[in-house]
């Protein structure tokens, strides 16, 4: 299992990551959803739906590659930011795939309103969040 993404535009285009296409371009095109999948089969694994204009996406693939494991843990951080009367509002899952896992690989959702401190779930460094993914906690 190797989990990938698109994003379908508001008149309804896949476009599909790759080399040439980023999640900076994809947030430069404002998806109405955006999709990770499991790219040996095509199903769909977490679609988030941008459905409000105010609502930003959050995408971070993020890799732990702890020696001694034997395998390493992927997490694709993939959820929404919104401001609502200056409080900033957050919808975030963290998606987990194992590559290289004997035995079999394994993949898990953990969802979650906001980021928080430590473990996966901390926020983004801020520059990332800003100049990346165009959003200011």
């Amino acid at each position: 299992m190797t989990l990938n993404w698109f994003i379908v535009t508001k008149d309804d285009t896949e476009i599909q990551h790759s080399s040439d296409f980023g999640i900076k371009d994809a947030i430069a095109k404002k998806p109405k959803k955006f999709v990770l999948f499991d790219e040996s089969n095509g199903i769909p694994i977490n679609i988030l739906h941008l459905d409000d204009a105010r609502k930003k996406l959050i995408y971070v693939r993020r890799v732990d590659i702890t020696t001694g494991r034997g395998f390493k843990v992927i997490c694709h951080i993939t959820g929404w930011h919104m401001k609502i009367g200056g409080e900033s509002i957050q919808a975030i899952n963290y998606v987990f795939e194992t590559i290289g896992k004997k035995g079999g690989e394994l993949m898990w959702i953990e969802s979650a309103g906001k980021f928080q401190d430590g473990g996966w779930f901390y926020a983004p460094a801020d520059k990332t969040m800003k100049e990346v993914l165009g959003i200011e906690l």
